[in-house]
């Protein structure tokens, strides 16, 4: 089974900001990440068809995500980085997310 991931970005901050030099800047993306259990080990998903990483656009609060290899019982993460990977934000709380 595929999963579809929907990741938000946070409260009150639209991707505009997000996108500004000043923050992460041009090019800033959501990296997403897989792993079999809440405390496993997660690493970038994979697979034909994955989405590990998702480019922000100004005026878009909702991205998909795509795992190929998502099972009913993975658990998801994900950050926004800049382009470069150098400016990270935390990682969001850990979430099981069943769309497949």
């Amino acid at each position: 089974m595929a999963n579809k991931i929907k990741v938000t970005l946070p409260l009150l901050v639209p991707a505009s900001d997000l996108l500004n030099a000043g923050m992460y800047g041009t090019g800033s993306l959501f990296r997403v990440q897989s792993a079999p259990t809440r405390d496993g080990t997660y690493a970038d998903l994979t697979g034909t068809g994955a989405t590990p990483t998702v480019a922000l656009v100004s005026g878009t609060e909702v991205y998909s995500a795509y795992d190929p290899n998502g099972t009913a019982t993975t658990w998801y993460r994900a950050r926004i980085e800049d382009s470069g990977g150098t400016r990270l934000s935390d990682w969001s709380v850990v979430t099981l997310t069943i769309y497949g």
